[in-house]
């Protein structure tokens, strides 16, 4: 979800980023609610209004020019690439930041970072040196690690799975619009709280299977028991399901105590 202020500063960027994250984003009716079902086809148990779509409606658009988007990561990036590398900043994929200093004094060029990378295609190493580094790279940060900065963490949540799988559900979603699905299946009991977002509507979904609990089961499964698992949360045996990616995930609620350290 890519919210109204994010958008804002896309368009200052280059009106031409923000309009191809508007042409590829899915706003109005496709994220108008949030729900909690039995099935995507079952019984409806409870529907909120989200995103600026409900009552409030007049207000977002008074404070932004931009609308909320559902624009998943794997859309966004390649539309960020593609402008910054066609403006000559060099961007490096399939490297490792290994350790990195400060130099004394103003260092070259007035640079005072000093980074040491690997490239993992070639196996060579080399130094990059700047006059800032940023590390968003999560609670397990290589950058935080060797600032030595605090984190708090919480207790693990247990293991999750992401099941990225193609299904053609347009004529079950007619009147049922709505990015997030809470597919309780109250029925069947699973040790798992299946969370169903849309992809790209109607036809691609994303499966979030979080256990009940840190110690509920949530073992690993062949594609074949997600499809027969996804087919079941859908709620309509006619529905043709083609699983295209799982991955296995730790839940830890982390953040961060301090955000900076010098120029870090």
């Amino acid at each position: 979800m890519t919210n109204s202020p994010a958008l804002e500063c896309l368009r200052d960027l280059d009106a031409s980023v923000y309009d191809e994250c508007c042409r590829l984003g899915n706003g109005d009716p496709y994220i108008r609610h949030y729900r909690w079902c039995e099935t995507l086809a079952g019984q409806e148990y409870a529907r909120i209004k989200a995103w600026g779509c409900g009552e409030r409606k007049g207000e977002y658009e008074a404070v932004s020019p931009c609308a909320y988007l559902d624009l998943p990561q794997s859309l966004l990036e390649p539309v960020l690439l593609k402008w910054a590398a066609g403006r000559g900043w060099g961007v490096r994929f399939d490297t490792t930041l290994l350790e990195f200093h400060e130099e004394d004094g103003d260092g070259v060029d007035g640079r005072k970072i000093v980074a040491t990378v690997l490239d993992r295609i070639s196996g060579v190493e080399y130094t990059i040196r700047t006059k800032y580094l940023f590390g968003a790279d999560g609670g397990r940060s290589t950058v935080a690690r060797i600032l030595d900065l605090p984190f708090t963490t919480l207790p693990g949540g247990g293991f999750a799975y992401n099941v990225l799988f193609r299904a053609d559900l347009e004529h079950v979603m007619h009147h049922r619009e709505g990015n997030l699905h809470l597919a309780l299946r109250i029925e069947k009991d699973y040790p798992f709280i299946a969370v169903l977002r849309q992809v790209q509507p109607w036809s691609e979904w994303m499966g979030v299977f979080f256990p009940k609990g840190p110690h509920a089961p949530n073992p690993k499964r062949s594609f074949e028991e997600w499809k027969e698992i996804c087919v079941d949360l859908i709620g309509d045996s006619s529905a043709e399901v083609e699983i295209v990616d799982v991955s296995g995930w730790v839940i830890n609620e982390t953040s961060a105590d301090v955000l900076s350290k010098g120029n870090v």
